[in-house]
């Protein structure tokens, strides 16, 4: 069974505007996440221990 049965000639330019997308997206994605001077590790306030949710009795 040849393989460009399952094709057929008017999608491939559908294909080619995915694909075209997806590597835009993808090296967007890849730029800001190695690039971006801006964003560093997640540090939580130092008051988070102190939290009213954390003072309150634990039932088990």
């Amino acid at each position: 069974m040849p393989a460009n049965c399952w094709l057929r000639p008017k999608v491939y330019p559908l294909f080619t505007a995915t694909r075209v997308t997806v590597r835009i997206c993808g090296l967007s994605l890849y730029r800001h996440i190695t690039i971006n001077p801006e964003q560093g590790p997640f540090h939580p306030p130092p008051d988070h221990h102190h939290h009213i949710s954390r003072s309150l009795p634990h039932t088990t």
